[in-house]
């Protein structure tokens, strides 16, 4: 059984919406279907003062066999003038946040592990198919990123997001994408929340030949919120989020503080004439510090459309 914090660990990449991690890993193939079932999704109406605007809750990563633009979800971007993410990346960008995430000159991640760590990392790659060689000269977020990407195979999901595929579309139709976060704030996430110490700590705990199987808490976690995200059903939904408040270390950075920081900007954006969207992973709308608690607080009204 995984420990809490390990599980919290593996399973992080589900908060943070924006995949600019080199991935060593194969992310596997879109299965070829005449008609995708529906993903149903979370979505808001939010009203205030005779305005108002809509919020739609994205997965990430996400399993390709759904079709994720619903009904509901076409209705809104027909609306929609302004679009708002979590990131929006450009290609320097991405290229920046990979070079970053790289050693320079013969460093390596065994400079920071010991020789136990080191074999154990070694026996990771050998039982998930990634060459050592390629991983040891990433930094240790970057790392964990790609083992998080080996679990979430194995839970059927590709490391697509709706929120890109929102974002294409918005762009297609010649509206605005803005973010509420940034390239740089969600690289500093990553490496406070998986840098080395996280690291060094699936490495201590790795037993020889059992990353796949060790990690079966984490793909049925992955699954079982693809499934719920699918369903619509918002108490899968609530119990991940109770779930990630038992590790307040990651629960506050990841979610908590961010969800204030969201919410200030979204407050900013719906006093704009234009009619914003806002779409974000689905569980920052969820518990008593989402999103959608957080604007019913401050007298909106939220209705989830069904």
């Amino acid at each position: 059984m995984l420990s809490k914090n390990r599980k919290r660990i593996l399973a992080s990449m589900l908060i943070v919406g924006s995949f600019f991690t080199t991935l060593l890993v194969g992310c596997g193939k879109e299965k070829e279907v005449e008609t995708k079932p529906e993903a149903k999704g979370f979505q808001w109406e939010v009203k205030k003062d005779d305005k108002k605007m809509y919020l739609i809750g994205t997965m990430h990563p996400i399993n390709t066999d759904y079709e994720y633009f619903s009904s509901n979800v076409n209705k809104i971007m027909e609306e929609t003038d302004v679009l708002g993410v979590e990131v929006d990346l450009t290609q320097e960008e991405v290229l920046k946040a990979n070079a970053d995430g790289v050693y320079t000159g013969s460093a390596t991640i065994e400079d920071e592990l010991n020789d136990k760590q080191i074999e154990n990392l070694k026996s990771i790659c050998k039982e998930s198919g990634i060459e050592y060689d390629k991983l040891k000269v990433l930094k240790p977020h970057m790392i964990v990123n790609n083992l998080q990407a080996v679990l979430y195979n194995r839970a059927e999901l590709s490391m697509d997001t709706f929120d890109n595929m929102l974002i294409e579309k918005t762009k297609n139709d010649k509206k605005k994408v803005v973010q509420l976060e940034s390239m740089e704030f969600q690289m500093k996430l990553l490496d406070k929340v998986n840098g080395i110490n996280s690291l060094k700590q699936l490495l201590d705990e790795h037993k020889d030949g059992k990353f796949i199987e060790s990690g079966k808490e984490v793909i049925d976690y992955s699954k079982g919120l693809m499934e719920g995200y699918a369903k619509g059903d918002a108490k899968v939904m609530e119990d991940a989020i109770k779930l990630q408040k038992e590790n307040p270390e990651s629960y506050k950075p990841m979610i908590k503080d961010r969800n204030d920081e969201m919410v200030k900007k979204i407050e900013g954006y719906f006093k704009e004439d234009e009619t914003y969207t806002i779409a974000v992973g689905a569980l920052h709308f969820f518990g008593d510090d989402g999103i959608v608690k957080l604007m019913e607080n401050k007298g909106y009204t939220v209705t989830r459309m069904e």
